[in-house]
């Protein structure tokens, strides 16, 4: 019997030698260069469908698309944008219920809120822009202006959740409007860059954190939150923050151009302004711009001739602007006529649709700074048109558009048809539409779209 044990124990003794020298030589066998993209993590990326119109929010696997889970009464800024984070929360201002909230996406791909602060103050109008700082800590946001001279301005601890909240006091710009008030936070002390008007004005976070709240403010008042509006001048029509990743400096986009400062300890610097190009073109503005992941580029979506009447917007003349936000080097890459979207940027792809009489695209750009054909076209891919889009010869006001995104590696490209309730999604490697995605609502006015990625860094501090 000692002998039959002995003989058994022999042999698991052989057997476990031989599977842990096949557990070795299989970890030995995966390549060096593996990604983050062939690790477990890839099979939790998930498409964020938004629908302001309807309150809802939809979550859809990326990996097959199918719908895994819906919030409902929800109304995400498709304006003010999300903030994916690296731990996988997507922080939504909800304008619906004035509230601030963090979603979370569990490995069954159910969204569930899993912390939430009401917006202080009352006649809450809705979200216009909004920043993160570089180390993620803190998130602030601007408020659609109160009698069209107040912007209520609140910052957020994303750890926390505890809130503040002042009341800027506006100004006009050179043009005699009032710009949407845009926040940045940036420079070491972290400081509270506000854009009104025509400048920057910052002050210490610390002491917008440690200020307390005066009900009140209004024009002329002493009761707004005490900042010299404008001391940095930016240009008029402000429309499009940018912040540099470390947080050495802040800019915009303008009707004018470019404008940017750098953020120093006691206030800000060395302010700069460019035009779009260098010859003479009317360009109203590159409307929501994107900071690229090489931390450096800043893309966006312009239309030449904005004083087109409404009902021949096909002829609208349409680029894409790209900006080295370093050496404020610009050009304008010409892109199809007609009802261009805003750009959607990954790390190897710039994107915009266009809708076009003579059919609907998506142009893909290379973003990838070290390749040799950055900033050239090298794609586009016919799109289907929505049932309610623009129609030639006919005004495009109330008219149902496209909304565009990447991953954040951009092998997939995500294309909304306003209305319809539906997703194109692109094959960008192969320049084909590999699925259709139909949701539970319509998207009106295109919806909003996502990819949260946990793990996948953040390039681009203001939410989009």
């Amino acid at each position: 019997m000692t002998s039959i044990l002995s003989r058994w124990s022999g042999t698991w003794r052989r057997l476990a030698v031989m599977l842990a020298v096949l557990g070795l030589a299989a970890l030995l066998a995966v390549p060096a260069d593996a990604g983050p993209r062939s690790s477990p993590v890839a099979n939790r990326d998930y498409l964020v469908v938004a629908d302001p119109q309807a309150k809802a929010l939809h979550v859809y696997r990326a990996s097959g698309n199918r719908r895994t889970g819906s919030l409902h009464g929800i109304a995400i800024s498709a304006h003010g944008g999300t903030l994916p984070l690296p731990d996988g929360r997507l922080i939504v201002v909800d304008d619906a219920n004035a509230r601030v909230v963090a979603i979370s996406i569990n490995s069954r791909g159910k969204p569930r809120i899993v912390k939430s602060v009401a917006i202080p103050g009352s006649r809450w109008g809705g979200m216009t822009w909004g920043a993160a700082d570089p180390s993620l800590r803190y998130f602030a946001f601007s408020g659609q202006p109160r009698d069209a001279v107040v912007s209520p301005i609140v910052v957020v601890d994303l750890d926390t959740f505890d809130i503040w909240h002042h009341d800027l006091q506006l100004t006009l710009d050179g043009t005699g409007t009032t710009p949407e008030t845009q926040v940045y936070l940036a420079g070491d002390p972290l400081r509270l860059v506000m854009l009104g008007g025509s400048g920057f004005s910052s002050t210490l976070l610390s002491d917008f954190l440690e200020t307390e709240y005066v009900a009140g403010c209004a024009m002329g008042r002493p009761r707004c939150f005490p900042i010299k509006a404008g001391n940095v001048p930016s240009g008029n029509g402000a429309h499009g923050p940018v912040v540099a990743r470390d947080g050495s400096a802040v800019f915009t986009t303008t009707a004018e151009g470019f404008a940017g400062a750098k953020v120093a300890a006691d206030g800000l610097t060395d302010a700069r302004r460019v035009p779009y190009a260098t010859d003479i073109r009317d360009i109203p503005n590159s409307f929501h711009p994107r900071l690229a992941a090489d931390e450096r580029t800043v893309w966006g979506a312009v239309t030449e001739n904005p004083a087109v009447p409404v009902e021949r917007w096909a002829t609208a003349r349409n680029d894409v602007s790209i900006i080295d936000s370093v050496s404020y080097d610009t050009r304008l890459v010409r892109v199809p006529d007609g009802k261009v979207s805003k750009l959607a940027i990954s790390s190897t792809y710039a994107a915009v649709s266009t809708i076009h009489p003579e059919g609907d695209a998506l142009t893909l750009l290379d973003a990838d700074r070290g390749s040799p054909t950055f900033g050239r076209i090298v794609g586009t891919v016919a799109l289907p048109s929505s049932t309610d889009g623009p129609r030639e010869g006919r005004s495009i006001v109330g008219t149902q558009p496209h909304v565009v995104t990447l991953d954040p590696d951009g092998r997939r490209a995500y294309v909304t048809n306003g209305g319809d309730g539906t997703i194109t999604v692109v094959d960008t490697e192969r320049r084909r539409i590999v699925r259709t995605i139909r949701t539970p609502t319509p998207l009106n006015d295109g919806g909003y779209l996502v990819v949260v990625e946990p793990g996948a860094p953040v390039h681009d501090l203001i939410p989009r």
